[in-house]
């Protein structure tokens, strides 16, 4: 095992990566030799779960004048990790110390002013809705938005979710169907171009390129004509399904000189169409596979597809020459080329609008005159 470990730091060397723990140890170091940056930090709210974040937490202390941490005691629950990072900073700040517990004086606090006066509280009214699936949950809430609205005293409503999820999605829907401006603070995942279905048929071919995978990726173009311009789309797949039926092997390149034995012109064409499609090679460094890959997008017509993997990649690529099987190349690709992104409807791009779509860590700190929790 020490070989391998050794050899991949010569290559992170010879790309000039560093690891991100290396970098955060790097920087506390610094910050012991440097000038102080904060007056006062405060670290609060992590746990043995933030192991990673341990260095670059510790530079924060280190780089203030005067630093609080605050720790939650263990309790019967807790495991060696959790007491594991309670002794590291001790060890960092000395001996923790427990903050006295608040103990509430007998007096006038535990009574209103209206209480006191002889009078009574308006009880407090809570509106319980039940729905049999998350349709039914999304439209109670949101009749349940218009009903908080016509409040008068209703200056700010937070709808309150546990995470982002398919119930915010679609009271987001339906606010906007009901011409409801709002904050979605949530947002839904939006699909870029390589969660596309024919990119992902393309990463099939490449990594079996055989009939189905073929045909899959056929009909999932939006275009056939750049694999062929005199063939369409059930032509080409008939031909293919054809010349199956005779060899009974389904490797495109013994049906591609099947189909150039021929002298049906197309079933010429269907073999000079395979032959054009550019295919990566079953070994190659990681410079070559990405110049056949750029080649392969070149030829589909995928401009973007090209400039987004360039922007990844750059030029450390090219000190990377060691050799590794096309399977490596394609599960790589499809790890690094992600495009998810966030978005939200045109009703729900008002930042200041009554009606607020949150998480509880969004709403910490902020006021609301009624709240709604949703999906608890």
């Amino acid at each position: 095992f020490a070989p391998i470990v050794q050899h991949f730091n010569e290559l992170l060397k010879k790309c000039h990566f560093v690891l991100p723990g290396e970098t955060d140890r790097r920087r506390l170091q610094q910050a012991m030799r440097g000038e102080r940056k904060f007056s006062h930090v405060l670290v609060i709210g992590f746990d043995g779960a933030h192991w990673p974040q341990w260095f670059l937490l510790r530079t924060a202390v280190e780089l203030a004048e005067r630093a609080t941490v605050v720790l939650e005691e263990p309790g019967g629950n807790f495991s060696d990790v959790d007491l594991c990072w309670i002794g590291s900073w001790e060890e960092v700040c000395g001996e923790a110390q427990r903050t006295p517990k608040s103990v509430h004086a007998l007096g006038d606090s535990f009574f209103s002013e209206t209480e006191m006066r002889g009078g009574t509280e308006a009880a407090k009214h809570f509106d319980f809705l039940v729905g049999t699936n998350l349709s039914e949950q999304s439209e109670a809430i949101a009749q349940q938005c218009v009903r908080y609205l016509m409040d008068e005293k209703c200056t700010r409503l937070g709808v309150i979710f546990p995470s982002c999820g398919a119930l915010s999605r679609l009271v987001a829907d339906s606010l906007a169907r009901l011409d409801i401006p709002h904050n979605d603070g949530l947002g839904h995942i939006v699909p870029g171009i390589f969660e596309s279905v024919e990119w992902q048929a393309w990463l099939e071919l490449q990594r079996a390129p055989r009939l189905n995978s073929f045909l899959r990726f056929l009909n999932a173009l939006s275009n056939p004509a750049v694999l062929s311009p005199t063939l369409s789309r059930s032509a080409f797949e008939k031909i293919l399904r054809e010349s199956y039926s005779e060899v009974l092997l389904d490797d495109l390149e013994i049906l591609r000189e099947f189909c150039a034995a021929r002298t049906d012109k197309k079933f010429q064409s269907a073999a000079e169409a395979l032959r054009a499609l550019p295919f990566l090679p079953p070994l190659g460094t990681l410079a070559q596979f990405l110049e056949q890959t750029h080649a392969a997008l070149a030829y589909l017509g995928w401009k973007q597809h090209a400039l987004e993997i360039a922007s990844v990649t750059r030029d450390w690529p090219q000190r990377f020459d060691t050799e590794f099987p096309r399977a490596f190349f394609l599960r790589w690709l499809e790890e690094t080329a992600a495009t998810f992104g966030a978005a939200r409807s045109a009703a729900g791009d008002h930042a200041y609008a009554r009606v607020q779509l949150l998480t509880v860590t969004q709403t910490q700190n902020q006021e609301c005159s009624h709240l709604i929790f949703a999906g608890w």
